[in-house]
């Protein structure tokens, strides 16, 4: 329903404004006029850690918890608040290396289990391995006579095969030579579940700190006031004394 309000003015001195600006707060019915932007260092900083801990929160609202889990009434919100960021970054850096991972997996499956121990097995058996994708159209199978050649894999059209050449003696293979990839599918497999249980950690703790959430909520209230206090102040200074402005609604 709406109602109308009454408007007050009031004119103190400057020690007198803390306390009353407070009790003010306290009745709950009372809108103190203010500036809403910054005027100071101080209150820069209050709106930033404000800006801050709003980021902390629609974060952790966005895990799913159990509600009947307990919650560890010794986390402090500042500590809350740092490690959640510090999870956010992780969390981030961790995904995009799983996306390179899993790019390079594409890359490296087709050449199955090569790995650098079988390359340096052949260089000491005096053999340069030499490696090529061709379309299955263009593969000649009078290439198997010609050269020691090994077919790897055979998928999506394309064969990829290796072919050895022997130190000393002279090599061409009519085909331009791919590089292999630098890990084996083995490496970037096991590199790829290290990445899934490194992100199902940081799950847990992001579910651990979220039901901390009611905390968080409650200091960032608790910074707002600060900010509206110190703010109604500095808005209303003038030639040391105060003039505070104010609405409250009527029964």
């Amino acid at each position: 329903m709406i109602v109308p309000m009454i408007k007050y003015d009031f004119v103190l001195h400057s020690k007198e404004l803390p306390s009353f600006l407070q009790e003010l707060q306290e009745l709950g019915i009372v809108d103190t006029k203010r500036s809403n932007k910054p005027v100071d260092e101080h209150s820069s900083t209050l709106l930033e850690e404000i800006t801050r801990v709003t980021s902390v929160v629609k974060q952790l609202k966005k895990i799913k918890i159990d509600q009947s889990a307990p919650v560890d009434d010794a986390l402090l919100a500042p500590h809350i608040i740092t490690r959640t960021e510090q999870l956010m970054e992780e969390k981030e850096s961790t995904l995009l290396r799983k996306a390179k991972v899993l790019a390079e997996i594409t890359v490296a499956r087709p050449w199955k289990k090569w790995s650098k121990e079988s390359l340096d097995r052949l260089g000491e058996l005096k053999l340069t391995p030499h490696f090529y994708i061709v379309p299955e159209k263009k593969y000649s199978a009078e290439w198997e006579d010609q050269f020691p050649l090994s077919i790897l894999n055979q998928e999506d059209g394309r064969i990829y095969l290796v072919v050895l050449e022997q130190m000393g003696l002279p090599y061409h293979f009519p085909l331009q030579e791919n590089r292999l990839p630098s890990a084996s599918i083995e490496q970037l497999e096991n590199e790829l579940d290290q990445i899934e249980r490194h992100l199902s950690h940081i799950q847990s703790e992001f579910e651990k700190l979220s039901l901390s959430i009611d905390l968080i909520t409650s200091y960032r209230a608790e910074l707002i006031a600060q900010l509206d206090l110190y703010l109604a102040g500095k808005g209303s200074a003038s030639a040391g004394r105060y003039a505070v402005h104010c609405d409250r609604f009527c029964a």
